[in-house]
């Protein structure tokens, strides 16, 4: 036979999901390909295409044109992608097609070269729906085809193909309008995040860059904080090396105020403070009376956290001020000051500014008390440590993920979970801002609670948008961010843009808060019932951790809202007095400002993690595809049938390190189908087992696959009680051979009925020791086994399967 060399346009098709949905319904299936088979091929009589080969639910097809090659695909999208509109999503057909023109060789059977290799590889790169073509073909149509646009993917590596492929991406019609919308936001911040010119090896190396810096600095700051958080301070120069037994005198309560424009001593509630903020405005005086019945060697007080610039008097002598505000107050005395017999007064003078908080706050930790220097000290640096270190800690692990999150979304161009992520590390730096002295010191109260309120109101926003994103509930998520866009206008329009007094202001920001711990607990209510629902449907550990990470989060913020209303007379508020305490709002205002610094940590294990599963994933694809190309090179050959079908159970047995492996076949001689016969089988020793050559179709695990028509992954055949023990209902005693019990069955069809069962068992892990056959091999056994089972649908393969004839060469 006379072999010719042409120039041609080739076009690959690929069905997605179609080995998954013959799995689940066969018959839909079958609906869907021969859907698919009548568009395809109307489209090919329109444009001059010849079809070589069909595969099941994929086509090979040659064009003497490539404009006629890409118009043919883009009507075949267009027929598919009307057709979709308004069919459910199990009903729909999605496909990729490849396009590539090169020299073929051609002995008018079959096409040969590696312009085929070529269009085969470059089929997969295309998206669902989408068509991918090479350079050669987008010089022939660029300005050849109207109204139609492409999208550069640069160069990309095709196994086994020396130096790649320069491809692009055909923009189709509906396409186009969200490519558009994209461009700015996308397309502009990529091009000033990572400029065009700069090498592909330097793309990855930002990335790289971006999760070392994010780790390094995890590492670095959890080291720091717990070394600080364990460390003892060191002794005062003022006082002892050793702390004294004296039990400190509280000041916590019994506090009085007067102002300028009232002389009458009024109650000051040093743990609600804000209580006071419309009376407690300009200059004003604080005092405490109380009494002393113990010494002190070296006597301190520490008086809590003063909003104001202010000077203490200790019985009438000045013991110490500030000029600033927001500053931790304690302060020496000394000792022949204080007075044993009578009482002590302890006088503030302040002058505070228009204020949430003004005059004394005394800290839940720390409390307000006069005791031994060394002991007030450490309660002092301690706080200092907690509030200035892990605060500025959790403020620049928040900015720095956010920063690595959003670059890389942008780069990668992965929406979804890293934007929703970058996002919520975004709310909680706004949060942490909120008690920064700077910020403080700069700007006015309505300001500074409109950053925490934001930060508070927003996040369960963005974690119910996480979790319907992971589900895929678009219309929710985006009624969802719109309703955080409304929240976010009525904060503006109550906290900045209304005036009213402190009081009226503290009406709103609880209104706000109140509103924002409901909406946190009924998106924390929904989100655990997703997950127990869901609990055992499979999803990708990917997935599943960042929804547990989302539910978790949300926990937390619930209880950082809720902890943060501020209770007074109205019975909503009071409620949440009643059922917290100063303690459990403590704590859980803490973890909310830990948030940013746990969600990093779950960043950044979660994103190694994927990175090494998913490299993992990529070994094991690019090594079955390399056996998908050996198997149909096998089939392509002129060995015997028996020869191939020994080679391609040799190469799967490597592939998944599996001891042995059977091809067994209905016996031709029994119509009635009752019979198989173990007619190939592989082993890694041979002549070591025996295995019985002819068993019954209803028989064993054979006999489950065979009637339920489904592949199996066994860890233990021999623990499973549909197998073995008085109850089977499907018995396999007398199979003795099974080392570990692990085995795989997979069913094989032609022409939509079954013709066989392909085993494989006892997975090698290294001797003398065996294990499981993992999910990821089960799932590349079965492609492979479900490929091979499209190509047994050639009737002179099946002719040959019974006849052991020599097979041909594939048409």
């Amino acid at each position: 036979m006379s072999t010719t060399r042409r120039l041609a346009a080739l076009m690959f098709t690929d069905m997605v999901g179609y080995s998954a949905l013959a799995r689940e319904n066969e018959k839909i299936a079958r609906e869907l390909v021969d859907d698919q088979r009548l568009i395809v091929r109307e489209s090919l009589k329109r444009n001059g295409g010849r079809e070589h080969q069909t595969t099941g639910d994929g086509f090979f097809i040659e064009f003497a044109s490539a404009v006629n090659a890409v118009q043919s695909a883009i009507e075949i999208q267009t027929a598919l992608h009307e057709r979709d509109r308004h069919l459910p999503e199990n009903r729909r057909i999605k496909i990729r097609i490849g396009i590539h023109l090169g020299d073929i060789l051609t002995d008018n059977e079959d096409l040969f070269g590696n312009g085929v290799n070529i269009a085969a590889r470059v089929e997969p790169l295309a998206k669902p729906g989408g068509i991918c073509i090479t350079r050669q073909i987008f010089d022939q149509v660029e300005d050849r085809i109207d109204g139609v646009k492409f999208k550069k993917s640069g160069m990309k590596d095709l196994k086994n193909i020396r130096g790649g492929a320069e491809v692009f991406h055909v923009v189709l019609p509906w396409e186009a309008d969200s490519l558009k919308s994209k461009k700015f936001v996308s397309t502009w911040l990529r091009s000033k995040l990572l400029p065009t010119t700069l090498p592909v090896a330097l793309n990855s190396a930002l990335i790289v860059t971006l999760t070392t810096v994010c780790l390094a600095s995890l590492v670095f700051a959890t080291t720091v904080a717990l070394r600080n958080a364990f460390a003892v301070p060191e002794p005062s120069l003022r006082s002892p090396a050793e702390f004294v037994a004296s039990e400190p005198v509280d000041l916590s309560e019994g506090w009085v105020f007067k102002t300028a424009k009232s002389a009458n001593w009024q109650k000051f509630e040093t743990h609600q403070s804000w209580k006071h903020a419309d009376d407690l405005v300009g200059s004003y005086e604080m005092s405490k009376s109380f009494r002393v019945d113990v010494q002190f060697k070296e006597p301190a007080i520490v008086l809590g956290l003063i909003t104001d610039t202010h000077r203490a008097y200790f019985n009438d002598q000045f013991i110490g001020g500030s000029d600033r505000s927001g500053d931790l107050t304690y302060y020496a005395v000394p000792p022949g000051l204080i007075k044993t017999e009578g009482e002590n007064t302890i006088r503030i003078e302040g002058e505070t500014r228009r204020a949430l908080n003004p005059g004394l706050i005394v800290l839940p930790k720390i409390g307000a008390f006069l005791g031994e220097f060394s002991a007030v000290r450490q309660k002092v640096h301690a706080n200092d440590m907690q509030f200035h270190f892990l605060r500025n800690m959790y403020f620049g692990l928040s900015l720095l993920v956010f920063v690595s999150c959003f670059a890389f979304s942008i780069l990668r161009r992965s929406t979804m979970p890293f934007m929703y992520s970058s996002i919520l590390l975004l709310l909680s730096a706004l949060n942490l801002a909120y008690y920064s002295p700077w910020i403080s010191s700069s700007f006015e109260y309505p300001f500074l609670r409109f950053l925490k309120v934001t930060a508070l109101m927003q996040t369960p926003f963005v974690l119910l948008s996480a979790q319907l994103r992971l589900l895929r509930f678009s219309r929710a998520e985006a009624a969802n961010n719109l309703i955080a866009m409304t929240a976010l206008v009525v904060t503006v329009g109550l906290l900045l843009l209304s005036e009213s007094s402190p009081a009226g202001f503290i009406e709103n920001y609880n209104r706000l808060l109140a509103a924002a711990a409901g909406y946190s607990l009924i998106a924390t209510l929904w989100m655990l019932a997703v997950l127990l629902k869901s609990v055992r449907k499979p999803v990708s550990p990917f997935v599943r951790s960042f929804q547990y990470a989302f539910a978790a989060a949300s926990v937390i913020s619930f209880g950082a809202a809720f902890a943060a209303i501020k209770t007074n007379s109205h019975a909503i508020f009071s409620f949440v007095d009643a059922v917290t305490t100063a303690t459990g709002r403590v704590a859980a205002t803490e973890l909310g400002l830990a948030l940013p610094f746990l969600f990093s940590i779950f960043l950044v294990v979660v994103a190694t993690l994927d990175y090494l599963q998913k490299s993992r994933a990529n070994r094991l694809k690019h090594h079955r595809e390399r056996m998908m190309l050996e198997l149909v090179r096998l089939v392509g050959s002129t060995k015997p049938f028996e020869a191939v079908v020994t080679d391609i159970q040799k190469m799967l047995c490597e592939f998944l390190k599996a001891d042995r492996s059977t091809l067994y076949v209905f016996d031709p001689e029994d119509e009635s189908k009752n019979v198989l016969v173990a007619e190939y089988v592989h082993h890694s020793r041979p002549g070591q087992f025996e295995i019985k050559r002819r068993i019954s179709a209803h028989y064993g695990v054979i006999g489950y696959v065979l009637e339920n028509q489904t592949p199996l992954n066994l860890t233990d055949i021999r623990k499973d009680r549909r197998f073995f023990g008085p109850e089977a209902r499907y018995k396999t005693e007398g199979f003795t051979s099974y080392k570990t019990g692990a085995c795989m069955l997979f069913p094989l069809r032609s022409n939509g009925q079954l013709i066989g069962i392909l085993t494989f068992a006892d997975k090698i892990v290294a001797e003398p020791g065996y294990e499981a056959f993992e999910m990821n091999e089960f799932k590349a056994a079965l492609e492979l086994s479900a490929s091979l089972g499209v190509l047994l649908d050639n009737q002179q393969m099946r002719r040959a399967l019974k006849t052991n004839d020599p097979i041909g060469t594939a048409v």
